[in-house]
C-alpha cells in the first residue's frame, strides 16, 4: 500500500485493516504501530509511532487506523514504512504491512 503525507498539514490519512480480504472484526485491535526508518528523521534514529501517541489513533470501531503524521517532525521523502497491529491474543504484535509512505509539502 501506498500513501501520501502532506507536512506541515491536517490532511489525514485512513487504513482499513482488512485479513485475508475481509475487514477485522470490530474492537479487536488494541493497538496499531507504525516503524519509519531513521533517514525519515534529522537524528538519523528510526522511530515508532502508535495509536497510544498523538499521530495515530484507531477508527471506527478499531476497524482502520487513522494517521495524523503532516505535524510530525519528518524530512521530506518517501520511506518504506513497517505496520504492526496488536488486540488482546496477539500482544507481541502481528506484522501486518508494508507501506510506502511519501512525506511531500503542499505546493500552495
Amino acid at each position: 500500500m501506498s500513501a501520501t503525507i502532506y507536512l506541515d498539514r491536517d490532511n489525514k490519512v485512513t487504513l482499513e485493516l482488512k485479513q485475508n480480504g475481509s475487514m477485522v472484526a470490530e474492537n479487536s485491535v488494541t493497538k496499531a504501530a507504525l516503524w519509519l526508518p531513521g533517514n525519515a528523521f534529522s537524528d538519523g534514529n528510526a522511530k515508532s509511532f502508535d495509536t497510544d501517541g498523538q499521530y495515530m489513533e484507531l477508527a471506527d470501531n478499531a476497524t482502520k487506523v487513522r494517521l495524523d503524521l503532516g505535524e510530525a517532525d519528518i524530512n521530506k521523502g518517501t520511506y518504506r514504512c513497517y505496520l504492526t497491529v496488536y488486540d488482546a491474543v496477539n500482544t507481541n504484535g502481528i506484522a501486518w504491512d508494508v507501506l510506502i509512505i511519501a512525506f511531500t509539502e503542499w505546493p500552495v
